[in-house]
Parts: C-alpha cells; sequence; structure tokens
C-alpha cells in the first residue's frame, strides 16, 4: 500500500513531467493485466487522481491518462466510480473542435454509458439548465460533420455514444422530434462504407429508436422512410421477379449486380432486430409486408451463414408469413406469454441455432475437401466483432 501511495503522489498537477510520465506509463501497464486491475480495485484512489489529471488543460502526459481512463472506464467496477464533473469534462471535451483527445474521450464516455445507469447519468448531465435537446443536437451535428475536429480526431465512436444514450427514454424522444430531424440525419451513416463503428453505432440508435410502437407509424412514413435503410443494407444483388420487384421500395429495385450486403454479421442482425422492433403492431407489419420485406429476407435467409443473424432472420420470416393474431392480440409486446410457453420458445430457438450452427461447419468441411482447381470465394462473415463492445482498450 506505502508503493501506491507513493505512485499516487507522482500524480499530482506538479509533478516534474519526465517522473509523471513514469508513474503514468505504470498505471497503463497495470491496467494491461488482471493482477494489475486487481490492484486498481482494491484502491480507487488511483482512478480519482487520474480524474483529477483530466481536470488539467495544460499536461504533458494527458495521453497517458486518456489511455488509462480508456481501459479502467471498461470495467464494470471502475466506471461506477467516474464522476459527472469528468462526464461533463469529457463531453465538453468530444463537442469541442479542437480538444486533440476528442477520440479518448468518446471512448471513455462509450464504456461508461454502455449500460443504462451511465448513460441515464451521462443525460442527466446534459440536461442541467433543460439543454438536453440542444446537447444533443450538438453531438448529433459534431458527428456528422466528418471534418468537425480539426486536429485529426474522428468521432467514430460518437455513433457508439448516440446509440448508448438512446437506452435511455428521454433521450429517444429528443431524438425522434420530429422538427429538429435529428435522426434523419444520422441514418446515412447506417450504409457509412468507411468506419464499420459509425455505421455499427448508428443502426444501434435505430434500433433502439424502434422500441416506442407509439412512433412507428412517423418512421415508417414518408418523412422518415426508416424501412429503406433498415432493408439496403441486407439486399444483394439477386433477381427478382416483376411482381416482386414492384413491391420493393425504389432504392432498392433494380441494384447493381455488384451490390453487396452488410460484410459484419452483428450488425446485420441489429437491422432485422430493428424491422422486429417494427412489426410489433399490426399497422408496421402490415407496411412492412407490403414493402415486400419477406423478399429482402428470404435471399437473405438463403445467403446468411452466421448462425445467430440466420435465427434472427428465420424468426422474422416466420413473422411476415405467419396470419394476424387475433382481435386483442394485434400489438405484439402486450401479449402475455406464459412461462411454460416461453421455455419452450427459447428451447426451440436453442435447437434452432445448434442446427444452423452445425449446417454452417459441415458447409466449411466441404468446401475445405473441394479441389482448389478454380478461384473461389470465402464468406468470411463469421469472423466479425461486436461493434459496440470495441471501446475497452487503449492502444
Amino acid at each position: 500500500m506505502a508503493d501506491l501511495d507513493e505512485l499516487i503522489g507522482f500524480l499530482v498537477p506538479n509533478t516534474p513531467s519526465q517522473i509523471q510520465d513514469i508513474a503514468l506509463d505504470y498505471v497503463v501497464g497495470l491496467t494491461a493485466s488482471a493482477d494489475g486491475f486487481k490492484i486498481l480495485l482494491d484502491n480507487h484512489k488511483v482512478l480519482f487522481a487520474l480524474l483529477d489529471l483530466l481536470e488539467v488543460d495544460a499536461l504533458p502526459s494527458k495521453d497517458l491518462v486518456f489511455r488509462a481512463l480508456v481501459n479502467m472506464s471498461a470495467d464494470a467496477a471502475l466506471k461506477r466510480q467516474f464522476t459527472s464533473q469528468s462526464l461533463e469534462t469529457l463531453l465538453d471535451g468530444v463537442l469541442s473542435p479542437g480538444y486533440v483527445f476528442a477520440d479518448g474521450a468518446c471512448m471513455i464516455l462509450c464504456n461508461v454509458t454502455r449500460e443504462e445507469a451511465g448513460a441515464r447519468m451521462l443525460w442527466d448531465i446534459m440536461a442541467r439548465g433543460g439543454r438536453q435537446a440542444e446537447k444533443l443536437a450538438e453531438l448529433v451535428d459534431a458527428f456528422c460533420n466528418i471534418s468537425f475536429n480539426t486536429v485529426k480526431g474522428t468521432l467514430d465512436y460518437a455513433a457508439t455514444l448516440l446509440s448508448n444514450v438512446t437506452q435511455v427514454p428521454e433521450a429517444r424522444l429528443a431524438l425522434i422530434d420530429k422538427q429538429r430531424c435529428l435522426l434523419q440525419r444520422l441514418l446515412p451513416f447506417t450504409g457509412y462504407q468507411a468506419s464499420k463503428v459509425r455505421r455499427g453505432g448508428i443502426i444501434g440508435v435505430v434500433r433502439n429508436c424502434c422500441i416506442d410502437p407509439a412512433c412507428h407509424d412517423w418512421l415508417l412514413g414518408e418523412d422518415v422512410s426508416l424501412l429503406s435503410h433498415l432493408l439496403l443494407p441486407l439486399a444483394g444483388p439477386e433477381e427478382y421477379s416483376d411482381e416482386e420487384m414492384d413491391k420493393l421500395p425504389v432504392d432498392l429495385q433494380f441494384l447493381e449486380p455488384s451490390k453487396t450486403r452488410e460484410e459484419d454479421a452483428s450488425i446485420r442482425k441489429m437491422l432485422i432486430e430493428a424491422i422486429n422492433q417494427l412489426c410489433s403492431t399490426r399497422a408496421g407489419r402490415e407496411v412492412i409486408k407490403s414493402l415486400g420485406t419477406y423478399y429482402v429476407m428470404r435471399e437473405l435467409y438463403n445467403w446468411e451463414k452466421d448462425a445467430e443473424t440466420r435465427l434472427t432472420c428465420r424468426k422474422l420470416i416466420d413473422l411476415l408469413i405467419s396470419d394476424e393474431p387475433e382481435t386483442g392480440m394485434e400489438n405484439l409486446r402486450d401479449v402475455d406469454v406464459p412461462a411454460d410457453v416461453q421455455r419452450a420458445l427459447e428451447e426451440q430457438d436453442a435447437q434452432m441455432l445448434e442446427d444452423f450452427k452445425a449446417e454452417v461447419a459441415d458447409d466449411g468441411a466441404a468446401a475445405a475437401v473441394t479441389p482448389a482447381t478454380t478461384a473461389t470465394t470465402v464468406d468470411n462473415t463469421d469472423d466479425t466483432t461486436a461493434t459496440a463492445d470495441n471501446t475497452e482498450s487503449a492502444s
């Protein structure tokens, strides 16, 4: 403990920079190992010292402070120790065009807000003075302006931050405010090929905004045309019959033979889940069925190699081709499923998932023994990472 107290003594603003560099580098090393993390968990003074350094503007070793805090904020216990003052400082940094550490600030905020309690804490900070809508608009503005940060910050993780914040119902309401059009500004990033983090984060935002059935009519209407943005990344180059083509949204008709699907399986799964949310009411299902969603899902199901995504697709297809429920049960969110039925459905899903995994394994084995006499295309959709969880470590 004496050694740790000595270390903390160097984590103060007036420490000579060379000594402070050594101390901070040691802390970063602690965050990179299980034993080191245990030391940090047993004594939160190191975290508090780093949060104090976060407030110092002219700190030569501030990059090391951010590296340590990014890693520490990934821990469930440590992230709860972040103060509202530190979160406000980080948010202000993200929203400052000349802030050098904006991307690091984004990553820390993403980790802290991953659970709803952290998201609520940040939203309450944004709501100070009744300016939550303005703060949210500022964050959307910064994100949508690719060159907002003038010192080469990308703000890609602002997408994940927005996704996390929209766990809070009030944040979702502010984002789908019909007068501000914030959600519509984010939708083009559902197909933003330059950054998987941006795509995945914004699709997470969209999925969260689909939770409330009260806004489904607006989301599916002409003001937003959300379904086209959800279906387009899931569509491939397949040809449809004239009858099927006529039902599809205009943006999905006569796609180029070179059209490719979203490459990340976890993002494809979120897209399908968002459509599934929109199917919770009869009115939503009618719109989604009328726009040929089944045809896109049919082709995706036949193409999909990721077992979990294929299961999610299959469940949506079953919903689209099934008969409408009886009167009084049209809103699927209001249906009370008995516990034994719920267990049976979960067991059925688990068995289907295992079957899909076996099919993928069999396909892979068959491909492995095929003589390599011609060039082949390898589908790597199983080799994916979760988009919202890649904020845990500093490089």
